[in-house]
C-alpha cells in the first residue's frame, strides 16, 4: 500500500515566519559560497602547517568542487522524497561535520576528507533552498528565488577577505572552524522555524542508477578538466580517457532516462 504523505501544518502556520526563514536560509547560502573562495587565501599556510606539497593542497580546493557537483543533481530529487527541511537540516549537519574536521585535521589526507564532505553539504545547500523559498512564496517564487541567487556573488567577494583577515591573525584552521558558530544557530533556528515540506508518494523511486551516472559523468568531465593542467605526464596522459569516461556515462544515462 502506498504510503501516506506527510501530513503538513496550515498554511498560516507555514506561512507565519516565512521571512525569517528566508533570511536564515540567505545565511547559510552564504556561509557555503565563502567556503569556497575562504580557503583559496590559505592555501599556502595549510601548506607549511601540514609540511605538504602544494599539488596535494590543491585537492583541498578539487574534492570539495567534486562533492559539490555531485551533490546538487540529487538533493532536490531527495527533498521531494524525503522531505525539503530533512535534506536541508542534513546538509547542514554534514556541513558542520566537514568545517570541524577539516579545522582539526592533522594530515593532508584527513583534511582533504572533511573537506569532501563540507562540499557535499554546500552542494545540497542551493537545491534545497530553492525548494524551501518556492513553498514559502509559491506567489512570488521566481522573484524570491531570483533575489537570494543575486545575493551568492556576495560570498565569494567576502571569502577571500575574511579567510585573509582570520589566516592572518589566527590560524588557517580557524578559516574552517569559523563557519561552526553560523552553522549550529541556522541549524537551530530551520528546525524550530521551518514546516517540513509534503513528500512525494512511495511509487516515486529514487532513480539510483541515473543518479550515478549523471555523477559519474560529471565528476569525470570535472577531474579531466583538473589535471589537464597538471605538471606530470601521468596527469596529462589520464585526460582522454577521463573525458572519453565522462561522454561514455552521460549518454548511458541519456540511454537509462
Amino acid at each position: 500500500m502506498a504510503a501516506q504523505p506527510v501530513a503538513v501544518a496550515p498554511r498560516a502556520s507555514l506561512l507565519r515566519n516565512r521571512y525569517a526563514v528566508f533570511g536564515v536560509v540567505m545565511l547559510v547560502l552564504l556561509m557555503g559560497t565563502m567556503n569556497v573562495t575562504l580557503v583559496l587565501v590559505a592555501v599556502l599556510h595549510i601548506q607549511q602547517g601540514l609540511d605538504t606539497t602544494l599539488a596535494w593542497v590543491s585537492w583541498t580546493v578539487t574534492g570539495h568542487q567534486l562533492a559539490q557537483v555531485a551533490t546538487m543533481p540529487l538533493a532536490a530529487k531527495l527533498g521531494d522524497q524525503f522531505g525539503r527541511k530533512r535534506v536541508f537540516l542534513g546538509a547542514i549537519v554534514c556541513f558542520l561535520a566537514g568545517s570541524t574536521g577539516a579545522g582539526l585535521a592533522p594530515n593532508i589526507g584527513t583534511l582533504i576528507l572533511f573537506r569532501v564532505v563540507m562540499g557535499f553539504g554546500v552542494g545540497a545547500f542551493m537545491p534545497s533552498a530553492a525548494g524551501i523559498v518556492a513553498d514559502l512564496f509559491p506567489r512570488q517564487r521566481a522573484k524570491m528565488i531570483g533575489l537570494f541567487s543575486t545575493f551568492l556573488p556576495f560570498g565569494w567577494v567576502l571569502g577571500p577577505n575574511l579567510g585573509g583577515f582570520v589566516v592572518g591573525n589566527l590560524s588557517w584552521r580557524w578559516a574552517m572552524l569559523a563557519n561552526a558558530p553560523i552553522a549550529i544557530v541556522a541549524f537551530a533556528a530551520m528546525a524550530a522555524m521551518l514546516t517540513e515540506s509534503r513528500r512525494a508518494a512511495a511509487r516515486h523511486h529514487f532513480d539510483v542508477m541515473g543518479a550515478s551516472l549523471l555523477a559519474g559523468g560529471v565528476i569525470s568531465f570535472m577531474l579531466a578538466f583538473t589535471l589537464l593542467g597538471g605538471r606530470y605526464s601521468i596527469s596529462f596522459l589520464s585526460v582522454p580517457p577521463l573525458f572519453a569516461l565522462s561522454l561514455a556515462l552521460l549518454w548511458l544515462f541519456w540511454r537509462h532516462e
